[in-house]
């Protein structure tokens, strides 16, 4: 039996209606009364009706009045009820997420409700969380050099963030468990069919000590939406995080050719960019030729445009020093600009409890 509150329902009937998200959460608070939210809805729909172009969604919010809402509640409630081990909330739950909230860039993008299994209590404000995403088919090499950034991530403050998904993401997972970081996995599924199926094992194992995040109860209605969900997926990796990083990626101009190689990370990374969430990416001047860091050399020379000139010996150096969201990580630097972050990270967590923070990287104090 799922575990939700009675706002849950209210909230998911009104989506069903097709609701903006913004409306909701400026006209819904908790425990809002069952007639005075069905007058909201009412009004509200009248004024949406005239522009859906969908014949079969206008008939529905034609016919919208209690008796329907209560339906519409009561199936809801039905379907939350079969979801064993699972809990829902919404965004006036006393444990809904408010991590990174208090940044306006992301406030749009903020979900308002979240399936998940697992500890919710992981996405305060005061844990640093760090994603790692990448494609799904690395090479030996890149795994190899992934897996010793994960090991530079070593504390009890952080989350490990993914997606688990094949390559990159699993990797991710995989070596963060042996360090013992609790993991948030950011699921494009509903927690009662997890995709990738290969990966319900490891899913199971993040749950224990993690936390499974979705925010989907019911199974895509087609091929499309589907692929929707991969993209918000993308998205809640950034927002949730503290910084991202990107092992590797093709570009979009390689998608554009083969959609196969599409691995959502451009996504993700945009995200982090409107949010101003802190970005880094793998690279080495020995991958200069291999195609599989693509996105990684077009984010490097988009970070190069932001910074001025500088007299150190290559482009890695100048963004190091200089740049203050964007990082290149490699055997070199890794260590020395996340250990410096984590540790920067926690102190103003210290100073700043009410989470007043500054710039975590502290880019000046890698000279």
């Amino acid at each position: 039996m799922g575990k939700y509150s009675n706002d849950v329902l209210n909230v998911l009937v009104a989506k069903e209606y097709e609701l903006k998200d913004k409306w909701i959460r400026e006209n819904y608070y908790k425990d809002l009364g069952e007639k005075e939210w069905i007058e909201k809805l009412k009004e509200e729909i009248k004024n949406i009706l005239p522009n859906k172009k969908s014949l079969k969604l206008k008939e529905k919010l034609k016919n919208f009045n209690s008796d329907n809402f209560n339906k519409e509640k009561e199936k809801i409630q039905q379907e939350l009820e079969e979801a064993e081990g699972i809990n829902f909330i919404v965004f006036c739950d006393e444990d809904f997420p408010k991590k990174n909230l208090q940044n306006q860039n992301l406030q749009e993008d903020y979900p308002i409700f979240l399936a998940y299994k697992g500890d919710i209590k992981l996405l305060k404000q005061e844990r640093i969380g760090i994603a790692v995403i990448g494609l799904t088919n690395p090479t030996q090499e890149i795994e190899e050099m992934e897996k010793e950034i994960i090991k530079c991530l070593e504390d009890e403050n952080i989350n490990l963030v993914s997606g688990l998904a094949f390559g990159c993401d699993q990797i991710a997972h995989e070596e963060s468990l042996k360090i013992n970081l609790p993991n948030i996995a950011i699921l494009p599924s509903t927690i009662q069919n997890i995709l990738p199926k290969k990966n319900q094992d490891l899913a199971n194992q993040i749950a224990q000590e993690g936390l499974l995040l979705s925010e989907y109860y019911r199974e895509p209605k087609d091929h499309y939406e589907q692929i929707a969900r991969y993209i918000k997926r993308d998205r809640l990796q950034a927002l949730f995080s503290d910084m991202i990083i990107l092992i590797a990626s093709y570009s979009s101009k390689d998608t554009q050719k083969d959609k196969k190689l599409d691995s959502g990370a451009k996504h993700a990374m945009q995200k982090a960019k409107d949010y101003g969430t802190k970005r880094a990416v793998m690279y080495d001047e020995k991958f200069a030729e291999n195609e599989m860091f693509n996105l990684n050399r077009d984010l490097i020379k988009e970070a190069l445009e932001g910074i001025k000139e500088t007299k150190q010996i290559n482009e890695i150096n100048n963004i190091n020093l200089k740049h203050k969201d964007f990082k290149i990580l490699n055997s070199l630097w890794s260590k020395k600009i996340l250990t410096k972050f984590i540790k920067v990270h926690n102190q103003k967590i210290i100073d700043y409890p009410k989470g007043k923070q500054g710039d975590l990287f502290d880019h000046n104090a890698l000279d």
